[in-house]
């Protein structure tokens, strides 16, 4: 038995299937792209992986060496460092030392006379 209610959906299935097919064919062709251009970089580049993860700032060494006389200090004990020594004023070098204390959870304290600046641990 063929029901003619039925070939007329499969019918107009089929040609919509058709005139669709036939519009996104038509459509298919690539649009025109602008070509993309190579710049030369202006500055060296690198891996990512090669790149230093670590920062060394000019106190680094001082502020390293100070602290690690601070750490083996006992207690009652101050580290006597000339400002000849520190390479730059007493005030980075202070703010340098407090960065880097504070970064160890090491608690210190400073004073400074006319020619050393001193340095010992407070607290336990």
């Amino acid at each position: 038995m063929f029901c003619p209610s039925l070939a007329i959906i499969v019918f107009s299935m089929i040609l919509f299937v058709t005139i669709r097919l036939l519009y996104v064919n038509e459509r298919s062709d690539p649009v025109a792209k602008k070509a993309l251009t190579t710049r030369k970089p202006t500055f060296e580049t690198m891996h990512q992986v090669d790149v230093p993860q670590s920062r060394n700032g000019k106190h680094r060494k001082i502020v390293t060496a100070v602290l690690a006389d601070v750490e083996a200090l006992a207690a009652g004990e101050a580290a006597k460092i000339p400002f000849k020594a520190l390479n730059d004023t007493k005030e980075n070098v202070r703010a340098a030392l407090s960065r880097e204390s504070k970064k160890r959870k090491l608690t210190i304290a400073t004073a400074a006379d006319d020619e050393f600046l001193y340095v010992w641990r407070e607290g336990p």
